[in-house]
């Protein structure tokens, strides 16, 4: 049992170390950490730049829109459903 665990632990840094060992061959890559600070702005391309003020792209997942506007309660400015008499949030009557 204890051989199991330690062919497994043996294993794994040896994954680790491999890994490793290519994330520093990878060639172009952008600087990242402390290193961004100590380059001139000279010494990135301008698209790459570009791509590091923007960030990841958003995905929208799920994006919801009412086919009628709400209703606004004029009390709490709470939205309510089009045929809604009282604000749902406050009790007010709605105009």
């Amino acid at each position: 049992m204890v051989w199991i665990i330690l062919a497994i632990v043996v294993l794994g840094v040896i994954a680790l170390v491999t890994i490793g060992n290519k994330q520093k061959e990878l060639p172009g890559s952008l600087p990242s950490g402390a290193d961004v600070s100590k380059i001139a702005p000279a010494d990135i391309p301008l698209k790459e730049i570009k791509d590091l003020k923007q960030g990841p792209p958003q995905v929208t997942i799920y994006g919801y829109s009412s086919a009628t506007k709400p209703r606004l309660c004029a009390f709490c400015d709470g939205e309510n459903d089009a045929e809604a008499a009282r604000c749902c949030i406050c009790g007010q009557q709605l105009n």
